[in-house]
C-alpha cells in the first residue's frame, strides 16, 4: 500500500502544453482531483499563442500545487527536460495537456512502484476519446512489454503509454529526454531497460484524446520523421548493449528532415555516421515502420514512399523467418486497407 500521511512520497506531475486552451483546464483539474494529494503539478508552456497561459495562471491562483513555467517554443523535448529539472518528487508522472487522469491513477501507480522495487516505470490501460470528449468505443490494454526487440523489422519498441507514465525520478533525471522526434518516449524506454523493469498495469488510468492536432499524425512528412527516428532509437539501443559509441541526436536536424521531404532524403542525413549494416537496417525498418504508421494515421503514403519501400524492402533477404513473415504482412495489410490489391501485385511484386 502507499505510504500514508506526511510520509507519502511526493509525486511530480510533468505536464507540457502548447496551444492547449481548449483542453488544458479539464486536464489539470483531473490531477488536482486525484485522491493522492502529495503532488506538485509542473506545467511547462512551450510558447503558446492562445489563452493557455491565462487558464493555467487562473488555476494556479487557487491551488499552490501548480507550478507554471513558460519558455519560447522549441518543442516537447525541451519542455519536458525543463520541467524535469524543476521537479522535486520521488516519482515523476506524465500527462499531456489534452488527456485526463482517472481519479485513482496516481495512488495506484505509487502503490505499484512501492510494492515492486525492481520496477522503475509503470503505465497502463486507458479509454480513447475524441476532440469533443466523447468515447470512441476503444479501450487500450497495452501488452506488458518492457524490453523490446531491436532486431525486428521494424523494431518492436518497449511500450508504455507515455501520457500515463510514472517513473522513478532518479532514473528519469539521469536519462532525460533526447531529440528523437515523435518517439522521445520509446527512446527513453530503450535506454531505461538496463535499470529495471518497465511494466503496464491492467487498470484504466485515464482518457487519451485522439484528435487532428496531433503533430506526429499531422502529415506524411511527420510520419516519415517518426518512422526514421524510431528506428534510429532502436539502433542506439543496440549500440548501448554492445557498449559502442552512441548516436548523436542533433535538435537542428528536425528542420532539415522537414526540408528533405522524402524518406530517402531524411535517411540520407544520417548515412554518413552509420556503417553498412546499420544503414541497411535503417532503410528497411524505416520503410516498414512508415507503412505500419500509415495503417492507423490519417495520412496516405505518396508514390515516392511506395517506390522507396519497393527498392529497400526485400523480405527474402531479411534475417529471420519471423521478420520476413511480418514484412510481407505489413506491406500486404496496408495495400488491402487502401483498396489497392491490383497495385499491390503490380507495383510491389507481392
Amino acid at each position: 500500500m502507499a505510504i500514508q500521511g506526511d510520509g507519502r512520497p511526493l509525486v511530480s506531475v510533468l505536464l507540457p502544453v502548447y496551444n492547449a486552451a481548449r483542453f488544458v483546464r479539464l486536464s489539470i483539474e483531473s490531477v488536482l482531483k486525484q485522491n493522492y494529494e502529495n503532488t506538485e503539478i509542473i506545467v511547462v508552456d512551450d510558447g503558446s499563442t492562445d489563452s493557455t497561459a491565462e487558464i493555467i495562471k487562473d488555476l494556479s491562483n487557487t491551488d499552490f500545487r501548480i507550478k507554471y513555467m513558460h519558455k519560447h517554443n522549441s518543442g516537447i523535448v525541451d519542455a519536458l527536460n525543463l520541467g524535469l529539472s524543476a521537479s522535486s518528487g520521488e516519482f515523476i508522472a506524465r500527462q499531456d495537456g489534452d488527456d485526463i487522469s482517472a481519479r485513482g491513477r496516481l495512488t495506484k501507480q505509487v502503490d505499484y512502484l512501492l510494492e515492486r522495487p525492481s520496477c522503475i516505470a509503470v503505465s497502463g490501460a486507458h479509454f480513447h476519446i475524441d476532440e469533443e470528449g466523447r468515447f470512441t468505443g476503444e479501450k487500450h490494454y497495452p501488452n506488458n512489454r518492457g524490453s523490446g526487440d531491436y532486431t525486428a523489422y521494424p523494431a518492436r519498441e518497449p511500450y508504455l503509454p507515455h501520457p500515463f507514465l510514472m517513473m522513478r525520478a532518479d532514473i528519469l533525471k539521469k536519462l532525460k529526454y533526447r531529440h528523437t522526434f515523435h518517439c522521445e518516449d520509446s527512446d527513453l524506454y530503450w535506454r531505461a531497460v538496463p535499470f529495471g523493469q518497465l511494466e503496464n498495469m491492467g487498470d484504466i488510468l485515464g482518457l487519451y484524446r485522439i484528435h487532428t492536432a496531433s503533430i506526429s499524425g499531422a502529415s506524411v512528412v511527420e510520419g516519415r520523421i517518426q518512422a526514421v527516428y524510431s528506428q534510429l532509437a532502436a539502433i542506439s539501443a543496440a549500440r548501448q548493449d554492445l557498449m559502442q559509441p552512441d548516436l548523436a541526436f542533433d535538435p537542428s536536424l528536425l528542420k532539415r528532415c522537414r526540408e528533405a521531404k522524402s524518406l530517402e532524403g531524411m535517411i540520407g542525413l544520417f548515412a554518413g555516421e552509420l556503417p553498412p549494416h546499420e544503414l541497411f537496417y535503417l532503410k528497411a525498418a524505416s520503410a516498414l515502420k512508415l507503412i505500419e504508421l500509415a495503417g492507423f494515421r490519417p495520412y496516405r503514403l505518396e508514390e515516392d514512399d511506395l517506390r522507396y519501400v519497393r527498392n529497400n524492402v526485400d523480405p527474402s533477404v531479411l534475417r529471420g523467418k519471423e521478420n520476413r513473415k511480418n514484412a510481407r504482412k505489413t506491406i500486404r495489410g496496408y495495400y488491402r486497407r487502401q483498396g489497392l490489391p491490383s497495385l499491390l501485385k503490380y507495383f510491389m511484386g507481392f
